[in-house]
């Protein structure tokens, strides 16, 4: 019942429809004649980039963190606070969709307009992406990794995949390099620092 979104005006919201049911039955209890009573079942509102964003995601190692990518720049937030934790420089192209590495905690891939894959490892740099990957030549429109509950069995417990999707309708399916799939020694401490210092 809790769920994100961002809105077309450029805001994450974080809402829980259960509080609507709860709420209701109290204040049914309470009052049944006032039907024009407001409620709301936002819990967080933010405002994130000045245009939509095109992809938001919670970071599967951190419940908390979530990765926003709008046309220009992508953004890292903690749940319930009023700026981000990091804001990644202008990138030279539009930029198209997102994902978090599912083995690396401090790993995110964000897609371009022009075909290319950025990969931010911020064990490494938060100022630029750390590989730069021209996946296609056309615009990537979606981005999304194979869990390993998804993979087919014989592709190897230690192979990671990522699924590409372009503009004119190909998927592309690349393997992660083994440095980007496996963890550095105490990344997680490591990013949980970095997001607590930003």
């Amino acid at each position: 019942s809790q769920f994100m979104i961002a809105t077309e005006e450029g805001d994450i919201i974080f809402a829980d429809l259960s509080i609507r049911k709860t709420e209701a039955t109290n204040k049914e209890k309470e009052d049944e004649e006032d039907e024009d009573a407001e409620f709301s079942c936002v819990k967080w509102i933010a405002v994130d980039h000045p245009r939509p964003s095109v992809y938001l995601q919670e970071s599967p190692f951190f419940p908390q963190i979530l990765l926003s990518v709008s046309d220009w720049s992508f953004n890292l937030w903690k749940l319930g606070e009023s700026k981000p934790l990091f804001c990644s420089p202008l990138a030279n192209t539009y930029l198209t969709a997102g994902a978090w590495s599912l083995t690396r905690p401090a790993v995110l891939y964000v897609a371009c307009s022009d075909g290319q894959i950025l990969v931010w490892d911020f064990t490494d740099s938060s100022f630029n992406p750390s590989i730069s990957l021209k996946a296609t030549h056309s615009k990537i429109t979606s981005m999304e990794f194979l869990s390993s509950s998804s993979q087919l069995s014989h592709a190897g417990a230690r192979q990671q995949l990522l699924a590409v999707g372009d503009e004119v309708g190909t998927l592309h399916i690349f393997e992660v390099p083994r440095n980007l799939s496996r963890p550095v020694h105490k990344e997680e401490s490591l990013m949980l620092k970095f997001l607590e210092r930003e």
